[in-house]
């Protein structure tokens, strides 16, 4: 890297600043020495004048003071020009588990049954059951990265990863990916005491690593019919006590309510087979029990939520107003769910952001895919709200909205580009979610 601090401007025939959509809108990228390039700031040529890079070069000083950077000597690049094209936020993608990448098509059958799909599951996981443990862990890095580069390239800057225990049994932390920028929830879960304390150790273990400046930890007890309560109460208390995210899977099927409810049901009798069922394990006998012991965690995370009552996500929103319900398009369509309550969620003051799950439940890791299903099965509601869901709500859902979600002065440069074409004469929200815009990722300096 360039010992220089280096000076870019990015100009698009649209770009999205914080107070919305500007024609011919610039934005104006800056790099120190050994970090990320950062919004140095954003012009609107119509509001105000084009900033010398003198005036460049001051501000982009006091920013490195701010930030402790040596600033050192100031290279201005050559203005980068991207043509006709909306220059966006970079979109948060804020569910996925990137082992399952190596899935060319989604598990199963399009509406399976839950249980038998977790049967699918567990099927895949054991068939690479025959390889060494770091032979293992290497083949699960280059999938988790070949999957984390799909995600990238539709226009993504971060992603909130659910990240499982290697079956190896390993203590270790698990497979890195490379340039990974978002939330590693690290997964917990088991109903016998012994296998949900191992599980804790790890996560635990995980928690311990040395931070990355482009990565947050959090945890993830998986479900209330795979983890014990009081694992759930050891989580939700962890991270309350320290400020980490948690997320969870709730209510994501009808098989998974009839075992809270009534101790029976597919989910029962695989478990049952498998030889974990425990059902002293489990305190809960429905979804308020479960949102009892994680409510109180601010940064909280509840995955798909298909089945949630209204008097349940009012009381939750009342008790804990930062909470996020993550949607994941494509993976409720396979499911053949039914419609997914979330309009009447964001109607009642629930935030909503979107994921794209898993490829063993997803054709695609693209969240633009999800987006655009989304309008299409939602052709009434308002684009930019969609839009949101997929930008600012999903950086706030991460805890990452002071680098992400938006463009606007010291957050990264992380850009979405979509080609609009050359007959729009006017930004439309509209048209750019419509089914033929695609989009692409693009962070600053790298042209």
């Amino acid at each position: 890297m360039s010992v220089h601090t280096l000076l870019q401007h990015f100009q698009a025939r649209w770009v999205q600043f914080e107070s919305g959509v500007v024609e011919d809108g610039e934005v104006v990228v800056v790099q120190f020495p050994r970090c990320q390039p950062r919004i140095l700031g954003v012009i609107d040529p119509f509001s105000t004048s084009k900033p010398t890079t003198e005036a460049m070069i001051r501000t982009a000083e006091k920013v490195a003071a701010q930030f402790g950077h040596n600033a050192g000597k100031f290279e201005r690049l050559p203005d980068c020009c991207l043509g006709d094209v909306a220059l966006l936020p970079g979109m948060v993608n804020c569910h996925t588990h990137l082992e399952f990448s190596d899935c060319q098509e989604p598990l199963g059958r399009s509406g399976l049954g839950f249980a038998e799909w977790l049967r699918a599951i567990i099927a895949h996981r054991a068939s690479g059951g025959t390889a060494a443990s770091e032979e293992r862990v290497a083949m699960s890095s280059t999938i988790m990265g070949q999957g984390w580069r799909e995600i990238l390239a539709g226009g993504v800057a971060a992603a909130g990863e659910i990240l499982s225990q290697p079956a190896t049994g390993s203590a270790a932390p698990g497979p890195k990916v490379a340039d990974f920028c978002g939330t590693i929830f690290h997964e917990v879960l088991g109903l016998a005491p012994q296998r949900a304390q191992a599980s804790w150790n790890w996560a635990r273990e995980c928690l311990q690593q040395s931070p990355h400046e482009n990565v947050r930890h959090g945890l993830s007890p998986h479900a209330p019919y795979s983890t014990s309560t009081q694992l759930y109460r050891q989580c939700a208390e962890f991270c309350g006590r320290n400020g980490v995210p948690l997320a969870t899977h709730l209510a994501e099927s009808r098989e998974e309510l009839q075992l809270l409810s009534e101790r029976t049901g597919p989910l029962v009798e695989l478990f049952e087979q498998m030889g974990v069922w425990r059902p002293e394990q489990i305190e809960a006998r429905g979804v308020r029990d479960v949102l009892e012991v994680v409510s109180d965690v601010e940064n909280l995370l509840l995955i798909h939520g298909n089945y949630l009552e209204r008097e349940d996500w009012r009381w939750l929103r009342d008790k804990n107003p930062n909470v996020t319900i993550v949607y994941c398009p494509q993976t409720h369509a396979y499911f053949q769910h039914e419609r997914h309550p979330w309009v009447e969620m964001a109607a009642d003051g629930l935030s909503i952001a979107l994921g794209t799950d898993s490829r063993a439940s997803s054709s695609s890791l693209s969240l633009w895919h999800d987006v655009q299903l989304v309008r299409e099965t939602y052709p009434e509601q308002d684009p930019l709200t969609l839009w949101s869901m997929a930008t600012i709500n999903g950086a706030k859902a991460l805890g990452l909205n002071k680098d992400l979600g938006a463009i606007g002065p010291g957050k990264l440069a992380r850009f979405c580009v979509a080609d609009l074409g050359t007959t729009m004469t006017r930004f439309s929200w509209e048209a750019l979610l419509s089914s033929s815009t695609q989009v692409r990722s693009l962070s600053g300096l790298e042209l």
